[in-house]
Formats: C-alpha cells, sequence, structure tokens
C-alpha cells in the first residue's frame, strides 16, 4: 500500500471472533482484520461469519457449534494469506487441519 492510498477492504462483510490466540497474535490478527473491513464481532452469535482460532482444540464447543452452523472455521493463516494477497482466499485451502488443532 503506498502512501497516502486507501486501505484495502479485503476482509468487508467478515464478522469475527478469534479463539486462542495469546495475547500479542490476537492483535496482529484482530488489527490485519478491523484494518481492512473485518468487524469484531467478540463472542459467537448467529452474526458471526468467521471463527478463528489459534491453540484451541478441534472439539472446542464454539468450534463445534460454528462448524454446525455452517460458518467459516480457520486459523490466522486464512487472515495472513488473504492479507497478503488482498482478497480472502478459498477458506478451504487455509481451514483447520488435524495437526493445528491438537496442541
Amino acid at each position: 500500500m503506498t502512501e497516502g492510498s486507501s486501505p484495502a477492504k479485503t476482509f468487508v462483510g467478515v464478522r469475527f471472533l478469534l479463539l486462542g490466540f495469546d495475547p500479542f497474535d490476537e492483535h496482529q490478527v484482530r488489527s490485519k482484520l478491523v484494518d481492512c473491513g473485518g468487524e469484531d464481532v467478540a463472542y459467537y452469535s448467529p452474526n458471526c461469519t468467521h471463527v478463528i482460532v489459534d491453540k484451541i482444540v478441534y472439539d472446542d464447543p464454539v468450534c463445534v457449534a460454528a462448524r454446525n452452523d455452517a460458518k467459516t472455521l480457520v486459523t490466522a493463516l486464512w487472515v495472513h494469506h488473504s492479507f497478503d494477497v488482498g482478497l480472502p482466499i478459498d477458506p478451504t485451502s487455509a481451514l483447520l487441519e488435524a495437526g493445528d488443532l491438537f496442541h
């Protein structure tokens, strides 16, 4: 992004919840999302479109609810890749991998 240009709107329409992040990583991920049009919903609700997790197990109740409600469930990798390319990437390419979820 050049000086004086407006921020990309990569995450417009993304209403997200962050779970399991340490404070530093949570701040970085939240900043990327909000700076590019995302909205932090703060807690799981029907209004939430994306649950973004780190250091959470696959059977965490919020993850189970998100899958049952057909919400997009991804790791911070999805945020970072989408931010880098300037548009939301296919979430199936950065979906939670079993190895990522069982810490």
